[in-house]
C-alpha cells in the first residue's frame, strides 16, 4: 500500500492530503486488528480482576500468565559477540570484544529486564509483545553522553502496515501523547499551534481551581517509520495541514525499523495480526467461572437452619452456644408435659443438607477436571506447576514434563531470538552514532577518533588507487642487445684432405 503513494508522498508532503492519507492508513490498520484488540482488552480486565463480579471468579487466567512468564524469561541474557568464522584476525577480535563490553554495560545501565518482562507478559496476555531501541544523546555542558536503550511498546499504542511477513512490513507507527513543550521541541513553528485534543485526567474527577487548564492536556501524535521513503514522519490528527516533522533516516539501520520482529504467542503464516491466547481457553474459563459461582452460592445456602415448636424457646440459643456448652431448657410444667413420650426431634425440623453436600462434592470434582483440561490446552503440565502424584512412576512424570516443555521450548527460543535482535540493533546504533570518548567510557578500550578513522580510510583509498593505476600501465618494453657475429665455420677434416 505504501508504494502506491511513494511519488506523491515525496512531492506533496506539505499538503493536507498527505496527512489525510496517513491517517486513513492508520485507521485501516486499527480496523484490521479491531477484534484482536477487543479480546486483548477483555483478557487484560480478567487478569487484573477489573470486571464486575470478578471477586467471585476463580482467576485461573492470572495463574496461567504468572506461571508462563517466568518460565519464558527468568534471567538477564549475557551478550556474546564473536566473529562468525574463527580466523586469526586481530582487528575483528578487538572489535567483537569492544561491542560485547558495550552491550554488557548497556544492559546494566537501565532496566533491561523490565523491558523484556513487559514484552513477555504482553505476549502471554494479549498475543503480541513489542519493544523498540532508542538512541538518546544527553548534552552536559560541552560534552555529550550517548546511550542506547530498549523501550517497551504498549500494544494499544502501536500500528503496523498490512503484510504477511515481517520482511514485507511497509511501515510502523507509534502513538504518543505530547505536551506543548514536547511539540515545540519537534517543530518550533507548528508545535506552538497544534491543538491539544486529549485529556489525561480520569473522568469523574475535578481538578483543583489553582491548576492551569492545560496541565492534563496532550496532543495525540503518530510517529510513522515509512520504509519506502526511509523517513520518520510525525503527524497529529488535530493538525491536518502538514506533518509536524519529517526526519530522513535518523539511525541509519540496515533493516530500517527501530524494533525487531515482535513476540507472537500464536500466529498463522498468512497474516501478522496476532491471536489472543485467552480466546482459545475462553469457553473453559467461562465454565470454570460458572461452576465457581455456583459453589459459592451453595456454600452460602448450606447452613444449620430449621423450624422449631413455639413451646420450645430454648432452641434459639443453640446458635449462640459455644463448643461444649449445654443450654438449660426453659422451666415450666407445660414443656415437661409436651415432651413426655416424645423426643426433641419431634419439636423441630432441620434443613436437610446431605443432598446439598453431595452436589458440592460433584461440583468440586468437575472444577478440578476443567482445570486439568485448561492446563492441557495451554501446555502447563502438572509437573511444571510443582504438583505431582506420589503414586506415579518416574517415567510417567518425565513423560508429562517432556510434553509440557515441548511447546515451552519453542516459546523460549522465540524470546531468546527477540533479545538477540535487540542486542544487534543496539550494537548497530552504537557503532553508527557513538564517538570514541563514549566508547572508551563504556568499554575501557581506547578507540580511534572519527577523524583518525577518516584519515585511515583516505590513505587506504589512495593506496588502492595507486595499486589500480600501477596495474593499468603497460609493462616497459625490454630492448634486445645486439648479438656478436658468429665465427666462420671451418670445413670438416675430410674435406681438407
Amino acid at each position: 500500500t505504501s508504494g502506491q503513494y511513494e511519488s506523491k508522498a515525496e512531492s506533496d508532503t506539505s499538503k493536507p492530503e498527505f496527512v489525510a492519507r496517513w491517517m486513513a492508513e492508520i485507521d485501516l490498520a486499527g480496523a484490521a486488528e479491531q477484534e484482536w484488540r477487543k479480546e486483548a482488552e477483555k483478557a487484560r480486565e480478567i487478569y487484573r480482576a477489573e470486571k464486575s463480579g470478578a471477586k467471585q471468579r476463580f482467576n485461573i487466567w492470572f495463574s496461567s500468565v504468572q506461571t508462563e512468564c517466568p518460565a519464558l524469561y527468568n534471567s538477564t541474557p549475557t551478550p556474546d559477540v564473536r566473529t562468525r568464522f574463527t580466523d586469526n584476525n586481530e582487528i575483528s577480535r578487538l572489535a567483537s570484544q569492544a561491542i560485547e563490553r558495550l552491550l554488557a554495560y548497556s544492559v546494566d545501565a537501565y532496566s533491561f529486564d523490565g523491558t523484556i518482562k513487559a514484552c513477555v507478559q504482553d505476549r502471554q496476555l494479549t498475543g503480541r509483545g513489542a519493544a523498540r531501541v532508542r538512541y538518546v544523546p544527553n548534552a552536559y555542558q560541552d560534552k555529550v553522553y550517548q546511550e542506547v536503550v530498549c523501550e517497551h511498546v504498549p500494544w494499544k499504542h502501536r500500528r503496523q502496515g498490512p503484510c504477511s511477513r515481517w520482511e514485507d512490513m511497509p511501515w510502523l507507527a507509534y502513538e504518543h501523547f505530547l505536551d506543548r513543550s514536547q511539540l515545540v521541541g519537534l517543530n518550533e513553528k507548528i508545535g506552538a499551534i497544534v491543538e491539544l485534543d486529549v485529556t489525561l485526567q480520569e473522568s469523574g474527577r475535578q481538578s483543583k481551581p489553582d491548576i492551569a487548564p492545560n496541565v492534563f492536556k496532550r496532543a495525540r501524535v503518530w510517529e510513522i517509520w515509512d520504509k519506502s521513503t526511509r523517513k520518520v514522519i510525525w503527524i497529529a490528527p488535530s493538525y491536518k495541514d502538514a506533518p509536524i516533522l519529517e526526519d530522513d533516516d535518523p539511525l541509519g539501520l540496515i533493516g530500517w525499523y527501530p524494533e525487531p520482529e515482535p513476540l507472537y504467542a500464536m500466529r498463522t503464516s498468512d497474516t501478522m495480526v496476532p491471536i489472543c491466547p485467552y480466546k482459545i481457553i475462553k469457553p473453559l474459563v467461562d465454565e470454570l467461572e460458572e461452576i465457581t459461582i455456583r459453589i459459592q452460592q451453595l456454600v452460602k445456602v448450606c447452613r444449620w437452619r430449621g423450624i422449631r415448636h413455639p413451646a420450645m424457646p430454648s432452641f434459639e440459643l443453640l446458635s449462640e452456644a459455644e463448643d461444649g456448652e449445654l443450654i438449660a431448657p426453659v422451666e415450666g410444667s407445660e414443656i415437661l408435659g409436651l415432651i413426655q413420650n416424645k423426643s426433641l426431634a419431634d419439636f423441630m425440623w432441620l434443613m436437610p443438607i446431605e443432598q446439598l453436600v453431595k452436589v458440592l462434592q460433584q461440583l468440586y470434582l468437575q472444577r478440578e477436571q476443567i482445570k486439568q483440561t485448561i492446563f492441557e490446552v495451554s501446555g502447563l503440565a502438572d509437573i511444571m506447576r510443582g504438583q505431582t502424584d506420589p503414586n506415579e512412576t518416574l517415567g510417567a512424570q518425565e513423560i508429562k514434563a517432556n510434553f509440557g516443555t515441548m511447546r515451552l521450548q519453542d516459546s523460549q527460543k522465540d524470546v531468546a531470538r527477540f533479545c538477540r535482535d535487540l542486542f544487534r540493533l543496539k550494537a548497530e546504533i552504537a557503532c553508527n552514532k557513538f564517538d570514541s570518548q563514549n566508547l572508551l567510557l563504556m568499554t575501557g578500550m581506547q578507540q580511534p577518533s572519527r577523524a583518525e578513522v577518516m584519515r585511515a580510510k583516505q590513505q587506504l583509498q589512495m593506496m588502492q588507487q595507486q595499486a589500480q593505476m600501477a596495474q593499468a600501465q603497460p609493462p616497459p618494453q625490454i630492448q634486445q642487445q645486439p648479438q656478436p657475429p658468429r665465427p666462420p665455420q671451418l670445413p670438416a677434416p675430410s674435406m681438407l684432405q
